[in-house]
């Protein structure tokens, strides 16, 4: 299908019609955007820290368990699972009975049975605190607190550098004329099915761009023409119009 007749008599939006650069100011959407962003990329830095210290402290109080503790032979009084596999069990320290409850990994709990022995390792000066000695206590890895600090701050960062990019393009990019060519399904999503809308756009200095964008919405019918404003020096970093962040700003 030529692209050429649909946007032939079709002219960009008037707020559009300005000397470059246009004035842009944030939408309430973009405005939500930066803060938000702000707010990860300062939450993950303090909660990566604190994560950090929590693990270290985790770790070091489970090496005190660990050097402290005794072992004795329990009784498996129940077995479950149903998120993450469990047992609690019984066992006898200084003359009296206790009991305890532990997740275990499923490896040990497929070698388990009620009524079966467990080996079970406990604090002679606090017997309530025990755990299978096949399942030490569990202790939040310090790669973790790392990796969700950094996970945060990327997030925040990209949450950061769309709004700029989408800036930048309404402030001094070129508007065009783009039309669906095509859409296609891509699968079934959560909200509906999954498509892919690829369209075309013509070139200020002549040639065509193509480009696509994915929705999980009523797609639009081919032939139909929605604008794009790109990038002249690279016609391929380009995106439709309007942005839901950024607005030209009344003169």
């Amino acid at each position: 299908m030529s692209p050429t007749k649909p946007w032939e008599n079709w002219n960009p939006p008037r707020e559009l019609d300005c000397p470059l650069p246009r004035p842009v100011r944030l939408t309430a959407s973009g405005i939500a955007s930066c803060l938000l962003s702000v707010l990860m990329i300062a939450g993950g830095v303090e909660g990566s820290v604190w994560l950090a210290g929590e693990s270290r402290r985790q770790e070091a109080e489970a090496r005190r368990v660990l050097e402290a503790s005794v072992e004795t032979e329990g009784v498996v009084t129940r077995l479950g699972h149903i998120k993450s596999f469990w047992v609690d069990y019984r066992f006898t320290a200084g003359g009296r009975e206790c009991a305890g409850s532990a997740r275990i990994s499923r490896q040990h709990w497929n070698l388990l049975q009620a009524g079966g022995p467990i080996a079970v390792r406990y604090l002679p000066s606090h017997p309530a605190t025990s755990f299978p000695s096949a399942d030490p206590p569990y202790t939040v890895p310090l790669w973790f607190a790392y990796l969700s600090g950094v996970a945060a701050l990327g997030a925040g960062a990209w949450m950061l550098c769309t709004v700029w990019l989408n800036r930048r393009r309404l402030a001094g990019g070129q508007p065009a004329p783009a039309v669906v060519t095509r859409v296609e399904t891509r699968g079934r999503a959560r909200r509906g099915t999954s498509l892919t809308v690829h369209y075309e756009f013509p070139l200020l200095g002549g040639g065509a761009c193509q480009g696509k964008y994915y929705i999980n919405t009523s797609p639009p019918p081919e032939g139909s023409v929605f604008c794009v404003l790109y990038d002249r020096d690279n016609p391929r970093r380009h995106s439709r119009y309007p942005s839901s962040l950024v607005k030209v700003a009344a003169s």
